[in-house]
């Protein structure tokens, strides 16, 4: 308990209210598989629905909007996340009278695919674009990036930061990528180099993914 304190100190404010929010949606949703009724046959039904329909659409959002839009500083559309959220999980949870009302909501992967295939494509060229562009830097790209951006705004700058971090993770992972790179000042013996280290985290991941699967298919 004292280590969990002492970390929860740590944290920088708009991240405990985002653990906050986090917490408070797995509970409530948890909460509404677990108590709402699979029909409006059953006594008290209306109200369990009624009782979950406000914590869905109205406390679960002004949590969110509370915990990250204002203390968090996003943006006021992201509303829509939660929006969406809860609306997906109210057309598995809600009895299937009511459920049948949130049907639109398994359309809205159509256009949320689209997005984001868009956004993949943009990353590939961006990625392709940053690395033609690094094939004769010497050095870090990101110094360079500094350097090009230093009279631009932050947004920029952020960004060209951001796009530049893929041909820097190739600079320094594939050393004959460019002939041009700076003598080494020293050679770092680390263990994230060794093959064991690489082996253990190939076996690791495995047997995580094997409990995963373990932990979540039903019992028969």
């Amino acid at each position: 308990m004292l280590i969990a304190f002492v970390c929860w100190g740590l944290y920088e404010r708009s991240i405990k209210f985002r653990l906050i929010f986090l917490v408070s949606a797995i509970i409530s949703y948890t909460l509404s598989f677990q108590l709402l009724p699979e029909n409006l046959d059953g006594e008290n039904s209306h109200l369990y629905v009624l009782a979950f329909s406000t914590l869905y659409f109205v406390i679960l959002p002004v949590i969110y909007w509370y915990c990250i839009i204002k203390v968090g500083g996003q943006k006021l559309w992201k509303m829509l996340v939660i929006i969406n959220l809860s609306s997906l999980m109210a057309r598995f949870s809600f009895p299937a009278e009511i459920a049948n009302y949130f049907e639109f909501i398994a359309w809205l992967r159509y256009p949320i695919i689209a997005i984001l295939l868009a956004i993949e494509l943009f990353l590939m060229v961006s990625i392709v674009k940053a690395l033609w562009l690094a094939r004769n830097l010497s050095g870090d790209p990101r110094v360079h990036i500094l350097d090009t951006f230093q009279e631009e705004d932050d947004k920029k700058r952020a960004l060209a930061l951001v796009l530049a971090s893929e041909p820097a993770s190739w600079y320094y992972t594939i050393p004959y990528l460019s002939r041009k790179h700076v003598s080494a000042i020293t050679n770092l013996k680390l263990r994230s180099a060794a093959g064991w280290h690489w082996l253990m985290m190939t076996l690791g991941t495995l047997v995580m993914a094997a409990l995963a699967y373990v932990v979540i298919s039903p019992l028969e």
